[in-house]
């Protein structure tokens, strides 16, 4: 099994994780990638970053979130996917939440999650690779509620599996399912049908079913919230 050893707030971050705005989910607390935060380094030190700390990961590409001075990282450790809650500041373990997975990679690649964990108030949710959804209890990672996205809408598996992360909207988890009618999958991906749950919005603390909307099947694109035209 291949590592990797995690030196956030180490080599890049030193005090950045420790008194900064919060980056509970993907891009940032706005979806844009963008960070308001000043005086960060303008050139790479000549011996580089002083290292806080370091820990062991198992596979993976999601990127770690870090709220109120915690950092989340999620990933995969043989045959259990992992979510693990440290101390931004030390590094310190806190608490983790496990759950088995048997997803396997189309191309073989590492058949870890590709999607961040996503902060929000009381709750820490996980959109595995392989469909699961999970509301967490951001205090210990004890389970609220989850649901099997494949086993429930019937999406077909994409090269690289799930990789969308949700979106929270006010009392909503906004989640990219793209399923499909229950059924033999066709041999050609383009005629494959879709069931109307391009978006499922559930409420984020109960996982009940509020509202599905769009024809589009899944994919790797995360929803991102914005105005227009006043709306």
């Amino acid at each position: 099994m291949l590592r990797v050893l995690l030196s956030l707030g180490c080599m890049l971050l030193t005090t950045w994780l420790i008194s900064a705005a919060d980056w509970p989910t993907f891009l940032g607390p706005a979806g844009t990638g963008t960070s308001p935060e000043k005086g960060l380094p303008q050139t790479w030190p000549k011996h580089g970053l002083k290292k806080l700390w370091s820990c062991e990961l198992g596979w993976g590409y999601a990127p770690p979130v870090v709220a109120g001075g915690k950092l989340y990282h999620f990933d995969r450790f043989g045959d259990n996917a992992r979510l693990t809650c440290r101390e931004a500041r030390t590094g310190r373990y806190l608490w983790k939440f496990e759950y088995p997975t048997a997803y396997e990679d189309y191309y073989g690649y590492e058949p870890g999650p590709r999607a961040c964990p996503v902060v929000d108030g009381d709750y820490v949710y996980l959109h595995g690779v392989e469909g699961m959804l999970h509301c967490l209890k951001r205090t210990d990672g004890q389970l609220v509620w989850k649901l099997d996205t494949q086993k429930e809408y019937h999406f077909h598996q994409n090269f690289f599996g799930v990789a969308s992360v949700p979106v929270v909207v006010e009392d909503l988890l906004i989640v990219p399912v793209g399923g499909s009618p229950q059924g033999r999958r066709p041999l050609d991906f383009r005629q494959v049908q879709s069931n109307g749950t391009a978006l499922v919005a559930f409420e984020k603390a109960t996982g009940k079913v509020r509202w599905a909307s769009g024809q589009e099947l899944a994919s790797y694109t995360s929803p991102l919230v914005v105005t227009m035209h006043g709306q």
